[in-house]
């Protein structure tokens, strides 16, 4: 019988801080990805859930093998799934063990590990990412994301740790506003790719800052119907994007496709200046985009010059965020104990 109150925990992993986004990209699981990364890990290592965002790729694992075969294994998973090389993957991933993992998960979750201090997507998508994994989870993981969730909706709650938190869009319209000024948003022509979560965020933002020309772009026209709320003036696919996106001012690209969709080879002989925010990982802008005259690119490492300067706003609750999360972990350790001396009772 497998007894999973006895196995280490563990988490390979990549994130903004080690790494710039043209690394990280290469790292990112796209959705259509997931299940082969759940199953490889699964067979290989042990239970498995798979956290992958703009900012992080992080692999939790719960298994009985010695930390060295957890490391060697991940190696090997990682470079056949996403073609690379060994040295890199050694290079730009941190792997930690036991209470590491413990610790780091609940201030991940808690948004103290976030580019964007205490930004509140993280915690949905911790928790999406934990409800994907639901069928390659163990009695551990599940216990430890239950109480990483719990941690982080206190910290939320009784804290104002959160309070003013920008969004990864929301400091790229900052910045956008920043190059624009004195213009307004409202005198501006907008094309907003995608239909997803970001795209959502960012239509609602543009919204409540008087955009009034926005071109939102997707696949499924139909899909669009959904945001008509915000404003849009007209949806368009793809095949009609080289038609619209010469007399645009701004250009939100949050596809999450595992491509470029716009490429530099669109600007060739175009004067117009324009702004474009790559907000995806993988990048969903050719980056030679901006050695074009005229053109602004921001990507996600980009943002950070926005972001640094509103974390000191709310770094004065870190304190009571840590205390919180700390008597979480404790709980999380408490019922570990507990699980252990029962099972070791019985078996």
């Amino acid at each position: 019988m497998n007894n999973t109150n006895n196995t280490e925990l563990f988490l390979i992993g990549i994130d903004y801080k080690s790494s710039p986004v043209e690394v990280r990209e290469k790292f990112a699981f796209l959705p259509h990805e997931q299940m082969g990364v759940l199953c490889a890990f699964k067979a290989e290592i042990g239970a498995v859930v798979c956290l992958s965002t703009c900012n992080r790729t992080e692999i939790y694992l719960s298994s009985n093998l010695s930390a060295t075969e957890v490391k060697n294994k991940s190696y090997s998973i990682i470079a056949n799934l996403k073609k690379l090389n060994s040295n890199l993957i050694a290079e730009h991933t941190s792997f930690l063990a036991g209470l590491e993992v413990v610790n780091h998960l609940f201030r991940v979750s808690s948004g103290l590990e976030s580019m964007i201090l205490g930004e509140g997507q993280i915690l949905n998508q911790v928790k999406n990412a934990y409800s994907s994994s639901l069928a390659f989870t163990d009695n551990t993981l599940n216990q430890l994301f239950q109480r990483a969730l719990a941690a982080g909706k206190k910290v939320r709650t009784l804290t104002e740790i959160s309070k003013g938190a920008m969004s990864v869009p929301s400091a790229a319209l900052q910045i956008v506003q920043k190059i624009l000024f004195p213009s307004e948003l409202s005198e501006k022509n907008i094309m907003v790719l995608g239909a997803g979560q970001i795209a959502e965020i960012c239509l609602e933002l543009l919204s409540s800052q008087g955009a009034n020309h926005i071109t939102l772009v997707n696949r499924s026209l139909n899909h669009n119907l959904q945001l008509t709320k915000y404003g849009i003036n007209q949806t368009i696919s793809y095949a009609s994007l080289l038609q619209y996106i010469y007399t645009q001012d701004l250009i939100l690209v949050c596809t999450g496709a595992p491509h470029y969709v716009i490429e530099a080879s669109f600007f060739e002989n175009h004067s117009k200046p324009i702004i474009i925010c790559d907000l995806s990982l993988p990048r969903n802008v050719d980056p030679e985009i901006q050695k074009i005259p005229n053109i602004k690119l921001l990507d996600l490492d980009f943002l950070n010059t926005a972001i640094s300067q509103n974390i000191s706003r709310r770094s004065s609750q870190m304190e009571t965020a840590e205390e919180i999360i700390k008597l979480e972990i404790d709980k999380f350790f408490q019922w570990k104990t507990k699980a252990q001396q029962f099972t070791n009772n019985y078996v």
